[in-house]
């Protein structure tokens, strides 16, 4: 046997001993099963306009009627029925165990919330835009005609989810909105109140709040409440449960085209505008505790976040 020969017959018996790699076992993430547009509605009534699903407290204020102010410049009315509100917490329900199962990832509701659904994106668009302007838009000409006249030809309708382990609070910010209703659905809760500080245009966002402008507010599971979208405000952290609330913001597209209306002209609505003949004072770092935004001198303004996929948020 030559050299060369006795070497490859060496270096091939040399091998047969090494253990040989073992294959790969692990699971490998897998993607989605479904896309949302597959999911099947539990109550399919809910996505068309109906004065059923309406309270009569709504019904009546949009006509003209009584609304209670519980806070200064906020508004508390019940918006929909027992029966629909019912409806809309077994859908949420349903559609968490559906996204779940298939895997699909929900869209945050805005760029401040990490959990909840966008629910044009559910197929409410024609409820939202129906309760927008056959009912919200009279409220908002009464109650806010110096931001939008009344004119609410956009929303953005989203519900967040607030509870242990997932988002237990809301910084402090303003919203990208003429006029926000926020509607609590339900749940057992403890904490979470709403904490407001005074309307500030875009220029006077970061100004000192004046004690009688702060306030708070209990949510109350029915009730919505109307505030200015420049109102600014926060959630405190909850303690125990869980809260989903039905959020609306309310826009102006041609009203905010029009000279003197854009968020950085000062208007006399703002607390720190000169015909109140207060010096402002730009407002000190303070602590909110377990707030995820723990300054009130960094107030941010809540946007409609990137949908999964288009880009960072």
């Amino acid at each position: 046997m030559s050299k060369a020969s006795l070497r490859s017959l060496v270096r091939r018996l040399r091998g047969t001993g090494r253990p040989q790699p073992r294959p790969d076992t692990r699971s490998k993430p897998r993607g989605p099963t479904a896309k949302l547009a597959d999911y099947v509605h539990l109550h399919r009534a809910l996505l068309a306009p109906n004065p059923a699903h309406l309270h009569p407290q709504l019904l009546k204020a949009a006509a003209g009627g009584p609304i209670e102010e519980v806070l200064p410049g906020i508004f508390a009315l019940r918006v929909l029925s027992d029966s629909a509100l019912r409806m809309f917490r077994e859908e949420l329900t349903c559609l968490e165990e559906w996204a779940t199962k298939h895997r699909v990832e929900l869209s945050r509701p805005n760029s401040m919330n990490r959990f909840g659904v966008i629910l044009d994106e559910l197929g409410y668009t024609p409820l939202l835009d129906w309760l927008r302007t056959q009912h919200l838009s009279p409220l908002c000409a009464r109650l806010f005609p110096e931001v939008g006249e009344g004119r609410m030809d956009q929303h953005h309708g989203f519900v967040v989810d607030y509870q242990m382990g997932g988002d237990r609070d809301l910084g402090f910010h303003v919203d990208d909105a003429e006029v926000t209703l926020n509607l609590c659905l339900g749940g057992g809760f403890e904490g979470g109140e709403l904490y407001f500080e005074g309307r500030r245009c875009g220029g006077h966002r970061q100004m000192q709040a004046r004690e009688h402008e702060r306030v708070s507010y209990v949510h109350q599971p029915g009730v919505g409440i109307l505030h200015a979208g420049k109102h600014r405000h926060g959630a405190w952290p909850i303690h125990s449960g869980r809260r989903q609330n039905l959020i609306l913001w309310l826009r102006a597209s041609t009203w905010r085209a029009e000279d003197g209306n854009d968020d950085w002209t000062c208007q006399p609505w703002c607390g720190d505008h000169p015909t109140h003949g207060a010096q402002p004072m730009r407002s000190q770092p303070s602590k909110r505790i377990g707030s995820s935004d723990s300054t009130t001198s960094a107030i941010g303004v809540g946007h409609e976040a990137p949908r999964p996929g288009s880009g960072p948020t």
